[in-house]
This record gives structure tokens, sequence and C-alpha cells, in this order.
């Protein structure tokens, strides 16, 4: 399986959310690529990533257009009812439903 379909879960037609256990690879929108990035795993938890499933292909990756990353364990803690994902973009913003599905996702993922 490569790193960038392990752990992928679709949340809605809009985003996806791909899961990135300690030592895993995190994904950099800049670069486009998949790497390292131990610092991000200090208290060893999980990190989701969001990414808009309607943009694959040339310059994106297979999953989506990459948009934010979370740590798991602090969306599992937090009572959210919609999420914005990028503040300035509107179409980034995670609906109840959505919301709702990565909250499950992140409490899914929990040690």
């Amino acid at each position: 399986m490569s790193p960038q379909s392990a752990g992928v879960h679709r949340l809605s037609p809009k985003f996806s959310a791909r899961v990135v256990r300690p030592g895993g690879l995190l994904y950099h929108g800049v670069r486009n690529d998949f790497s390292r990035e131990p610092a991000s795993y200090e208290r060893g938890h999980a990190i989701i990533e969001i990414y808009d499933a309607r943009h694959t292909g040339k310059g994106f990756s297979p999953i989506g257009q990459f948009v934010s990353s979370y740590s798991a364990e602090i969306l599992a803690a937090s009572p959210l009812r919609r999420l914005s994902l990028q503040g300035g973009i509107s179409e980034w913003t995670m609906d109840e439903a959505e919301t709702a599905a990565l909250v499950r996702l992140a409490k899914s993922v929990q040690p």
C-alpha cells in the first residue's frame, strides 16, 4: 500500500482524510510529496490530514488537494460543529455532518 492511500477515509463527496500514525509519512503540499516529520509526533498521537477529494491528478496527490492537518487527539476532544480548514476559502469549511465524521474518525484512532 502506498503512503498516499494508507489510512484514507472518505468523509463526504467533498473531503477525504488520511490517518498518519507516529512514524508515518506526512504530506507536504508545497513540495507535493510525502516525507517523515518526527517532530510532529512528540506526544505519540496520530495526525489526520484532510484533502479536497474533488481535486486529484496533475499537481495534486491521488487522494486530492491537501488542505490541512490536525492532531487526532485534539480533534477527538473538541466539541466541534463546523470546521473552517482555510479561513479565506469558504469551499473548505466542513459542515456539521463532515465535521462529525472527522471527529468520529479521530476518536477511533485514539490509543
